[in-house]
């Protein structure tokens, strides 16, 4: 009776809501909320208050922070408590569709995300729907703004189709074509499938063609253009580009519709960019510039971004600076700007997930908890049974059934934290990966455009003295970027991912061997790869060893051995510096973390102090 009262509560408010002004609705939901909070506990209490705070969230005006605060203070105390299981994937559309609003798209994107696979997996196909007609728009932008990592991208391609079989999708020719121009544009940007491009655009073409072709001007022109463009990449340049011709002289003369003004935008997006790659710079940049006389009224900075880069690298392709730096400047502070969005989106990401973390933690150790209360259980009545084994038969055969099922356990505990242990590190390598493609694709590449433009300066009229520390500068900035592109090889070399540990321990030696240090290797007995996790733990150790050598050992020579010998493999470095002194080093961060790393390994370290000099390190594992 409790959830009926509480269903038609729903409901009556619902329908009362709908002719209220959006204070008054607001309001009216917070009654509704505070009315539930006052009935007894249960998961049909609990949904109606989540579905109500999500429609608060919905009506909370823009900018009003305080409120939109609350809402989430309150969804946080139920998810707290709740046993309702799809609360975690409602509050992610919630925060998603919030972030949507505020225009944070990194967040939205992953929130969005998130919640439309909580809700297929829970099988609620409807919510899922709705959530995938809001995430589809996202992934237009993510062509544009980011590279889609390869591992992703049949996911997204799914998402797109699974949107395209919604009946109501099929009902509105609007949503209708929007995404399947957004099918298309995954085709010929992220899938390079230019047939499929061709026959998508088409299709929207076809319909249009069958309606008023001027009242979807930009529907039928952007996929001529996608069709243009396949044409184009398929190798017939005279018919894409007689289309091409086309779609522009029809926008020209109708410049003064925005619809022709945002496919004259896109021409120049994408039609330039291609051309820019083809190296025929005149085309690309005649094409760039048609697209930013016509960019200006969007309020898309990804595309005016684009742009921009299109025309920075086609004026320095020409060799023309001066305007080449112009555009860069505007391409730095957008990037610039962005990653800063990035960043603090990032951020509330990690939030998330470190809360997902923890939820996950505290089970596990509720799990742990429960088993060894059972193993503990179990141990006293094995006890008691090995006292009592004169009561009979059936109580050894007990005792039998009962060990059984404790190995049984164990063994699935085993096999648990195996998997645990294995997601861990190919977590820990992913984010390696993109930690060094972070450092090597963007901050080095920020370093490069920063000693370029020194080196453009016109020195001429400095002194030789400013002439001077312009160059050392420019030096410094050169170290620099060795130093990061160093820093970025070690945290994954690829010798290491490759070739094996013995390969990648050469290549780092061989790296940092100079004038002032030279290294030795040795390897013996290892003649297979070893488990890469193995690998990537002795290399890490390695890595801390040699550092340690090089900030305080003062040696002119240094010994780093691999070998194995049957069940065992052994990392022994060495070197002819000052040496050790224990009681002051034995506790520092860096053989700490020597420490921690074999113990993950199960396995033994010895530090000596040679007998004249040196320092003699030597790690022991078992396989």
């Amino acid at each position: 009776m409790k959830s009926v009262f509480l269903f038609l509560l729903f409901c009556f408010t619902s329908q009362v809501l709908s002719a209220q002004t959006p204070d008054k609705t607001l309001d009216s939901l917070r009654t509704v909320f505070e009315t539930l909070k006052k009935e007894k506990v249960s998961i049909a209490r609990d949904s109606l208050m989540i579905r109500t705070l999500g429609d608060m969230v919905y009506e909370i005006p823009a900018g009003d922070t305080a409120l939109y605060n609350e809402a989430k203070r309150h969804f946080q105390q139920l998810l707290a408590t709740t046993q309702w299981n799809k609360a975690q994937a409602h509050y992610a559309y919630m925060s998603g569709t919030m972030h949507l609003f505020a225009n944070e798209l990194y967040s939205a994107f992953y929130e969005l995300e998130r919640a439309m696979l909580m809700f297929k997996e829970q099988k609620d196909y409807r919510n899922y729907l709705k959530v995938n007609n809001k995430f589809i728009p996202l992934i237009s932008w993510n062509i544009i703004e980011n590279e889609i990592p390869r591992d992703a991208q049949q996911r997204y391609l799914q998402y797109i189709k699974d949107a395209l079989a919604l009946p109501q999708v099929k009902k509105d020719t609007a949503v209708w074509a929007n995404i399947q121009i957004t099918l298309a544009g995954y085709y010929i940007f992220v899938l390079k499938d230019y047939e499929e491009c061709y026959r998508n655009a088409g299709e929207v073409i076809q319909l249009i063609e069958k309606k008023n072709r001027r009242q979807w001007f930009d529907y039928y022109y952007i996929s001529k253009l996608g069709q243009s463009l396949s044409l184009l990449n398929m190798g017939k340049e005279k018919q894409g580009r007689a289309m091409l011709d086309e779609i522009i002289a029809v926008c020209q003369q109708n410049k003064n519709l925005n619809e022709a003004k945002y496919v004259l935008s896109q021409i120049g997006a994408f039609a330039g960019r291609y051309y820019l790659e083809k190296k025929d710079y005149q085309n690309a940049l005649q094409l760039s510039l048609l697209g930013e006389k016509n960019a200006n009224f969007l309020n898309f900075p990804y595309y005016n971004n684009a742009l921009n880069k299109t025309l920075y690298q086609t004026y320095k392709a020409l060799n023309q600076p001066a305007k080449a730096f112009i555009y860069l400047e505007k391409v730095k502070e957008y990037e610039e700007e962005a990653e800063a969005k990035k960043l603090n989106q990032n951020f509330g990401e990690w939030q998330v997930k470190y809360e997902d973390e923890k939820q996950k933690n505290q089970i596990k150790t509720l799990e742990n908890e429960n088993l060894k209360r059972a193993n503990e259980r179990d141990e006293w009545i094995r006890n008691t049974l090995l006292v009592s084994l004169l009561i009979g038969l059936g109580l050894v055969a007990y005792v039998f059934s009962n060990n059984r099922q404790l190995k049984t356990k164990n063994e699935e505990l085993k096999a648990k934290n195996d998997e645990i242990s294995g997601a861990m590190f190919k977590g820990q390598t992913l984010e390696r990966k993109r930690v060094a493609s972070e450092l090597h694709d963007n901050l080095n590449t920020k370093i490069v455009a920063l000693k370029w433009r020194f080196e453009a300066l016109d020195t001429s009229k400095y002194s030789a003295y400013d002439q001077k520390v312009l160059s050392d500068f420019v030096q410094v900035l050169d170290d620099i970027y060795m130093d990061v592109r160093l820093i970025a090889h070690n945290l994954l070399p690829a010798e290491l991912e490759t070739q094996g540990l013995p390969v990648a321990l050469q290549k780092l030696l061989n790296n940092i061997s100079n004038r002032h240090i030279h290294f030795h290797f040795l390897t013996e007995g290892v003649t297979q790869r070893l488990e890469p996790q193995l690998e990537h733990e002795l290399y890490n150790i390695a890595l801390e060893l040699i550092n340690n050598i090089l900030k305080h050992a003062q040696a002119t020579q240094a010994w780093v051995s691999l070998t194995q010998q049957d069940d065992r493999i052994s990392l022994t470095v060495s070197d002819n510096g000052k040496g050790i002194d224990l009681d002051q080093h034995i506790n520092g961060v860096g053989l700490r973390n020597v420490r921690s790393r074999v113990d993950n390994l199960n396995g033994r370290v010895q530090i000596t102090r040679q007998s004249t000099h040196g320092t003699n390190v030597q790690v022991d594992v078992t396989l």
